[in-house]
């Protein structure tokens, strides 16, 4: 009989991946829509990528595994090069946008939630803790860096 199964590890990374390429995205547009450069969207689709990962690992006390494995740092580089160029197929169908954003959200909830489960077992205040600032952490610095960039523009 062939086994089917998959490793849970194999699956937690698949999501990780998803998510902070549905990030990427969303920051690197947030950045073309005011204008930023190259340089700026790469800066932004990065934050906002890797921003939730790094800071719930900060709060639980583990190496941040963006920083640690480059394939996160070069998975939003990739994207925001991408979105440096093909925004303008892109803007016209801005509910790609927001269905980017709500997978962004829903897979670093899980996420967050399942690392929490593996540091502190069921207990059910950390994982809703880990799950909220996983998923609205990279939110929150593309939300506080367009609104910075304001300023100079």
């Amino acid at each position: 009989m062939v086994d089917f199964s998959f490793p849970i590890d194999s699956f937690i990374s698949i999501l990780d991946y998803l998510g902070t390429i549905a990030f990427a995205v969303t920051g690197a547009s947030k950045a073309i829509a005011h204008k930023a450069d190259i340089f700026g969207i790469i800066v932004l689709a990065t934050v906002v990528g890797v921003g939730g990962g790094i800071t719930r690992d900060v709060i639980f006390g583990r190496f941040p595994t963006s920083l640690s494995d480059p394939i996160y740092v070069g998975l939003t580089v990739g994207i925001a090069i991408v979105m440096f160029f093909l925004f303008t197929k892109f803007k016209k169908q801005m509910t790609v946008w927001l269905v980017f954003d709500a997978v962004g959200l829903g897979v670093f909830s899980i996420l967050g939630a399942s690392i929490a489960y593996q540091i502190v077992g069921l207990e059910f205040l950390p994982m809703i803790f880990a799950g909220m600032i996983t998923a609205i952490g990279g939110e929150y610095f593309e939300i506080s860096l367009s609104e910075k960039s304001q300023l100079y523009l």
